[in-house]
Formats: structure tokens, sequence, C-alpha cells
């Protein structure tokens, strides 16, 4: 936890514990110390955590002293057979609370121990076990409700912020010192390897223990915390590894510059996976298989270091992309914000908690040019008789300018040698079409439409209020993602280029938008996001596959729920690169067929002929 964090959860403690105290000593019980006792042990880090562990210790407070009601009475008389029943029901107890290690454990540890101090307390004066059972649960309490309120109301502690924050931390500390291990092959820094991995470990390692404990969708993730720890726990063996290997191969000859290449470029893959913002960013981590094709003879000892040295090389990576993926999986699994359902009282049926994620759209910006040659479309007074005469020749001839879709001309196109597949898509208009066409501009003009094809940034999509005809709040995040940003402007550089071709001679009358003034890239940025709009193709909301954020299957059926199934552009788990019309209609014609199979395979369903 950071200092004001920790100061903040010390002051919730004191202002609990001294408030529990005052209220026990006006309310003259018979142990005050008792409530600050009980305050203490509630308290935890974060405030989900300690109103749930209010919640187990109150009922295992109320459940002890219930079961020591019912045993010291009829075994009053007969000490040593009360002393083995509240034995017995102690370790029944512990015995069930080790069995089910869950948050929910909690209760029973509490209904045993408390059943064994009410019960004990009361064998010497029996006619007053209910009176000793009724101060226990009293002085427990006003400390649970005073350290839940402390934590919950006055002093919050978020659990998003703190998974966030451990996560964040943990991420660039291991790779910073990973990737200084690797380049510097310095000892010291070897010998600093594991040190701090331990210090990573213990930050993930107190979000698990806390985590479990949580009211929110979060407390789900704690496996994945675990696995996270398990995984960065095998970073400084290979870290060490790598350097022994190295040390020897140096005590024989000097380094190739293939290894101390293999070595510069997984220091850079970690910082790349540190920098990864989806799983599709991660980047191939096989070095071995590459570096084997330049290795030297394998029968000798400097082969052998060397060989070590890939192989370790690839787990180390794969440790780290482990690492990295399971990062993502942490962030994506629920959003780390109050349920949707329950903020507007709606009672939630079923839990998916992929509803309404991972939002991907097309981002499109226009360049406007003046059309000099006056051929195309235009708002202008001399366009009038073109129009009338264009407007006849369609009615009566179907020919003419009026035949038009506007969109005359399109392409997709690559924006560095090294792309394997198109990044832009281009619609070329010869008018002027500003912000959908809802803004009107004089003269004669041309468009040139820049689209990007496969955005990385991702939305969402929530509730604006519990009312079905309300709109939804739309966020798409357009431009989240620092690549999409580069990919738009280079897109717009492009596309001026294109409009600057020897073929626009006579047509492009000079660019009216952006304009000339804006040429640097900060400049393009600023007006990307002023002007540039969506396309129309959002995808995503429910996306298809079998993860944890998964919404339907493979057949589109929503996971959990029997008879829906979601027949839409909202199940691509990705955004295609190009229009999302043709694909959505296959997806409804196959989600047809996927259903008439099912009907049709039911049990006495009657059989029809269906083409294909």
């Amino acid at each position: 936890m950071p200092l004001p964090s920790r100061l903040s959860f010390a002051i919730a403690n004191s202002v609990a514990a001294l408030t529990a105290l005052w209220i026990a000593f006006a309310l003259d019980l018979q142990r005050p110390y008792w409530s600050t006792f009980a305050v203490f042990v509630v308290a935890k880090p974060l405030s989900g955590a300690v109103r749930s562990k209010a919640v187990f210790r109150l009922m295992g407070t109320l459940l002890g002293a219930g079961v020591a009601l019912l045993l010291v009475p009829p075994l009053v008389q007969a000490p040593p057979l009360l002393c083995v029943a509240i034995a017995c029901w102690v370790g029944f107890c512990v015995y069930v609370s080790s069995l089910d290690r869950t948050p929910r454990s909690y209760a029973l540890v509490l209904a045993g121990y408390t059943a064994a101090i009410v019960g004990f307390s009361a064998v010497n004066t029996p006619l007053s076990i209910f009176d000793i059972a009724v101060a226990r649960v009293e002085e427990n309490s006003i400390g649970i409700v005073c350290a839940a309120l402390a934590h919950s109301i006055f002093f919050p502690h978020n659990a998003t912020e703190e998974v966030s924050g451990v996560l964040r931390t943990a991420t660039d500390r291991a790779a910073g010192w990973i990737g200084t291990a690797l380049r510097g092959m310095d000892p010291a820094v070897e010998e600093m390897a594991a040190p701090r991995a331990a210090q990573v470990l213990d930050q993930l390692h107190a979000a698990t223990t806390f985590i479990v404990y949580e009211t929110s969708n979060v407390r789900r993730s704690g496996l994945l915390l675990a696995t996270l720890q398990d995984r960065l726990a095998l970073v400084p063996t290979h870290v060490s590894a790598i350097h022994q290997a190295a040390r020897a191969h140096t005590a024989l000859s000097p380094l190739p510059l293939r290894i101390i290449a293999a070595l510069d470029q997984a220091a850079a893959m970690v910082l790349q996976l540190r920098q990864a913002g989806s799983r599709e960013e991660l980047p191939t981590t096989a070095l071995r298989m590459a570096a084997r094709a330049d290795a030297p003879d394998p029968s000798t000892r400097a082969a052998e270091y060397e060989q070590a040295i890939f192989w370790h090389l690839d787990e180390l990576l794969a440790s780290c992309r482990d690492f990295c993926l399971l990062t993502l999986a942490l962030k994506e699994r629920a959003p780390l914000s109050a349920d949707e359902l329950a903020r507007h009282g709606i009672p939630q049926r079923h839990e998916l908690p992929g509803v309404g994620r991972n939002l991907q759209d097309h981002l499109d910006y226009t360049v406007l040019v003046q059309d000099s040659s006056r051929r195309g479309f235009g708002l202008a007074l001399s366009f009038i008789p073109r129009a009338i005469a264009g407007l006849l020749a369609y009615l009566f001839r179907r020919r003419g300018f009026f035949t038009s879709n506007a969109a005359e001309a399109g392409g997709f196109a690559r924006l560095g040698s090294q792309s394997e597949r198109p990044e832009v898509q281009f619609h070329f208009l010869p008018a002027y079409l500003k912000d959908h066409g809802r803004k009107l501009k004089w003269g004669y003009g041309c468009t040139l439409h820049v689209c990007q094809l496969r955005p990385k940034s991702r939305g969402h999509i929530s509730l604006r209020s519990a009312d079905p005809l309300d709109d939804p709040r739309i966020c798409a995040n357009y431009l989240e993602h620092p690549d999409d940003l580069r990919e738009m402007i280079a897109a717009v550089r492009l596309a001026r280029r294109v409009l600057q071709a020897p073929a626009f001679n006579g047509i492009n009358g000079g660019e009216v938008e952006p304009g000339p003034t804006v040429q640097s890239d900060d400049e393009i940025a600023a007006d990307l996001r002023r002007r540039a709009e969506t396309i129309y193709h959002p995808v995503g909301t429910c996306k298809m596959g079998a993860d944890a954020m998964a919404v339907v299957d493979s057949n589109l059926r929503v996971r959990g729920i029997d008879g829906l199934r979601v027949a839409d552009a909202s199940i691509m788990p990705t955004l295609i690169g190009g229009n999302t019309n043709a694909p959505a209609m296959v997806i409804a014609e196959r989600a047809a067929r996927m259903i008439l199979a099912q009907s049709l395979a039911a049990p006495g369903a009657e059989r029809v002929d269906v083409a294909a």
C-alpha cells in the first residue's frame, strides 16, 4: 500500500477502535476491550474485504453463541461431557473450514471459537449463560459495525485502485530489472534479481490475501493473481542461469555477436511486453530456433553454454509473456467499477461480465480539397442547370450523375513496406461531405475518407438509467491506444499524397480541411481528435469465444442462458478490416441455419426440405 493509503488505514482503525471502546463503556459491557479487539481483527486494507470479514465474523459469533446456549444448560451437571461436546464442536468447525478454503470458512472458525469462549465461561454460572452469550455478541458486534463503517464510509479503500496499482507497480518493476539484467550482464544485477522479484511477489501475495474477501467482482481474480506469482517466481532462476552460462562461455571465448544481439532483443521484447495494451499486441517470444541456425558445432562446450543461454531466454520470455497475458486477462476480466445493473436498481439474473465490453469501431477522418474543375456535385448556383438536366436524364434514361452512389472510388492501403495487410481504407467522393452531411459547404469540392481498419483501442457500453428506452452511454475510446493515433496520422499524410498525385492536376484546387496550416504530427493529432467520426461499424460487445469475457459460444448461444442467441455484429471478437454489413448478414444467415438445425433435431420434429 502507498503511504497515503497506509495512513488512511491507520486512522480508520484508530477511529473505529476508539468509537467501539466508547460505545462499549457507555453500554456498561463486561469486557469493553473485546470491542476494540474485534475492530483490529476485522480490519483489512480493502473496504470490501472489511465488509466481507465483518459479515462472516458476525455470522460466526451468532452461530457460536447459539450453539453454546444449546449445549451448556443440558450438560452443565456433567462438566467432562460438556468439555467433550464443546471440543467436538470446535473440532468440527475447524475441520469443515479447512476443507472449504473460502472466506466463508471464517464464519465456522468464529462459530467454534465463540462457542468455546461462551460455554467455558458459563460452566461455574450456568444460569447466566444467556447474559454471557448476549454480552459476547454485543461486544463483537460493536467492534464489527464500527470497523465496517469506518473503512466503508469515512476512509474507503477501493479494491480496483489497489489491484490496478499493484499490477502497474509489479509490471513496471519486473520489466525494468529484467531488461537491465539482460543488457548489462552485471553480476551485481544478477544478485539483485531474487530480492527484487521477492518485493514484487510480496505485493502480489498481499493483494491475493485480501482480495478473496472482496465483495465486488474483483474477488474472482484471486486465482489469476496467484498464477501471476507462480510465473514471476520463475524469472530469477532463468536470469541467474543466463548469467552463469554467459560467464562460463566468456571464460572459454568472448560472447559472439548473435548472443549479444539475442540478449538485446530479449530485453526489447520485455519492454514490448510491458507496453502491450491487448493480447493481440503481445509479441512472439521464440528466439531459440532462429538462433540455432547460426550456432556453432553443438559438440563444443561453448555451444552447450550458448544453447543454455537461448533455452533460458526462451523460458524467461515465456514466463514474462504469461505474466503480461495474465495481467491483461485480469484487467479484462470484469469492469472494475460498480455493477451496472445494481447501480440502476435492476436485479441480476445471470452474470456475464463481457456484456458491453470490448467495443471496437472504425474511426473515419476526411481530407477535403476544392474542385477547380467543377465537374462533381456542388452547392452553387452554377450547379442548378446541371442538376435539372441530370434529374431529367435519370428519370427518362436512367443515366447521368444522379446514378452515382456518391462514393465513387475506394481502396485499401498499407502504411509501410513491412505491413502484411492493409491498415486503412479510402473512400472518394466528388463532393464536400462534412459531419456525415449534416454540415453544408458552399462550392465544389472532393472528399477523401480515411478509415483505420484494425484499431487497438477498446471501449464499452453502459446504462444511462433503468429505462430501456433511454439512450445508453457509449464510450468508444477512440485513439486511446497510441498505435491508433500513429496509424491515423500516417494515413492522413498518405491521403494528402493521393490528392496531390498527377491524376488530380486540374481538379485539386487546394486543401480546405484540415488545411495547409496543419502539418506537424501534433497538429494532425489535434485535428483528428476534433473532427474524426464514426463510420458506423461498432462490434464486439457480445463477443464470441470461450474465455471469461465471452458472451456467446461458437453456436451464438448466450453462455449460461437457454434459448437465447445473439446474431449481429456484436458477436465479432475483433473488428474486421472492412465494412461490417455483409459479415453481419452472414452471421444472421448462419444463426438461422443453426436454429433450424436444432429444431429439426428435436424429438418429434417434423422433417421438412430446406434449401441450402
